[in-house]
């Protein structure tokens, strides 16, 4: 719901007995809730986009699924953190997001390794 259908909503269904200042301090609120809906998403999408950027990077040489496993157990027994740190965001967050870089079973064990 947009803010406007959010306004349009609230204004046809007031009654005539609620005060204006009531009536702004309700849009008020649903807006601002809105908004900060809207950025949260936006803030977990960009810090996952980046993390996803990070392994897609860090894969890019892998040819296969044995040097998927390989480059991430280095990175884990390695302690190479930014790697480690992308991985464990992308798995918490999307972890279908991996799915375009390795298949479906390096995606669960990827995600097991570091989680």
């Amino acid at each position: 719901m947009n803010m406007v259908d959010l306004i349009s909503f609230i204004l046809s269904n007031a009654r005539s007995k609620i005060p204006i200042q009531l009536l702004f301090i309700v849009i008020f609120a649903a807006y601002t809730q809105l908004t900060i809906v809207r950025i949260t998403k936006r803030a977990n999408y960009t810090s996952v986009e980046y993390a996803y950027e990070v392994i897609a990077f860090g894969l890019s040489n892998a040819a296969s699924s044995d040097d998927i496993s390989k480059q991430i157990a280095t990175w884990h027994h390695d302690k190479w953190g930014a790697q480690v740190a992308a991985l464990r965001a992308v798995c918490r967050e999307q972890p279908t997001l991996l799915l375009k870089i390795m298949g479906n079973d390096d995606a669960k064990r990827a995600c097991r390794l570091v989680l």
